[in-house]
């Protein structure tokens, strides 16, 4: 049966990560009485940063937490802090590009960086076992192109063996993924992240990096970790003596974030995943295998560039906003569809009547291929 895209009072758009629909208008927040302290957090702390701190830690499940400006910050700063002739960093190759400014930094201080398989565990085994020295590991808690958490159990036994340190980049997970049960038992209770989902929480030899940007919509990030290694981290991290310190409004936003997780986290979770469920059950009537799993990130199969190109002007010109994305050194590209607490039944049917509407949808039928890195 063709589908007829229903009318809508605005414009479909897909394109938000804000993946629980949390907005933080002005008005919900407590006030401040100026927006930057202008003093490096090394000097002096924001005010009501440690109070947020200390929830987000027993959120994550993990025994301290220090605010960042960025991932990028906290990426930049764990770079510095690698010691290169006691440590090696072993990378998954697919980790999202931000963390990969960890390796960077690293490389330009003399440490050794190892690339391993992505979510390969006898790769990661084998690179740990080559270099005697203390392995810190990269990698992403949740992969949206893969749409499902990592084997973090593994990953740790592995590093632990060696004494080593596992760090995670949670920021797909925070929000999302929590302990088991939940209103979507595919994504567990509490939006704690990846600890809670697999039941490492307090381990002394994780350390979490998250940005709270996507699920919680506050642009700000932290590190999570044992109050040694955030002790350690805060000592030596240098944007916390060079630049500017997280903002109070940012604080703020976080502050609301974790007390609307806390009461209608569970509700807002259920409608993210029902939206999610509703997008893939019609793409699935099309005879369209979407990637992602049951994870808010949807993507199309990916097309030869051309193609692709010409599907998203399609999709444009039929009133829905997508993300194009390009990857295969720009060779190939596909539409994602990215689903939130606030999607509207009427505009997934808008979409999906637009893809069904497609030049390109024998193509899209016809399967696809894993692309190496959602950026």
């Amino acid at each position: 049966m063709a589908r007829r895209a229903p009318r809508a009072s605005s414009v479909p758009d897909f394109t938000s990560a804000l993946y629980l629909g949390l907005w933080h208008a002005s008005g919900e927040l407590r006030p401040w009485a100026q927006l930057t302290t202008g003093t490096p957090a090394a000097v002096r702390r924001v005010p009501g940063a440690a109070a947020v701190a200390r929830g987000l830690a027993a959120l994550q499940g993990c025994e301290a937490a220090t605010l960042v400006p960025s991932t990028l910050h906290g990426a930049w700063d764990l770079g510095g802090i690698v010691d290169g002739q006691r440590e090696a960093l072993h990378v998954d190759s697919d980790v999202y590009p931000v963390l990969g400014v960890t390796a960077l930094r690293a490389r330009s201080r003399g440490v050794t960086v190892r690339e391993v398989a992505h979510r390969d565990v006898a790769a990661l085994e084998r690179s740990v076992r080559g270099d005697a020295r203390r392995p810190v590991v990269l990698v992403d808690g949740l992969c949206p192109g893969c749409g499902g958490p990592a084997p973090l159990g593994a990953y740790l036994a592995a590093v632990r063996r060696r004494g080593g340190l596992l760090v995670v980049d949670d920021t797909q997970a925070i929000g999302i993924l929590g302990a088991p049960g939940g209103a979507v038992p595919e994504w567990g209770a509490g939006g704690g992240g990846s600890l809670r989902h697999h039941g490492l929480e307090h381990a002394p030899d994780i350390l979490l990096l998250s940005s709270f940007a996507k699920a919680l919509g506050a642009p700000v990030a932290a590190i999570a970790a044992s109050a040694a290694v955030i002790e350690r981290f805060e000592e030596r991290a240098d944007t916390r003596v060079h630049s500017s310190p997280v903002s109070v409004a940012a604080v703020r936003a976080l502050e609301h974030a974790l007390a609307v997780n806390r009461s209608r986290g569970e509700r807002l979770r259920h409608r993210a995943a029902r939206a999610v469920r509703r997008f893939r059950a019609g793409l699935r009537e099309l005879g369209i295998d979407a990637g992602g799993a049951l994870f808010p990130v949807q993507a199309l199969p990916a097309l030869a560039r051309p193609a692709a190109v010409a599907l998203h002007r399609h999709l444009l010109e039929a009133g829905v906003r997508a993300v194009p994305q390009s990857w295969a050194g720009g060779a190939q590209g596909r539409s994602v569809f990215v689903l939130t607490a606030r999607s509207r039944d009427a505009d997934i049917e808008a979409a999906l009547a637009a893809i069904a509407g497609a030049p390109q949808l024998a193509s899209l039928r016809r399967g696809r291929e894993r692309p190496r890195v959602l950026a």
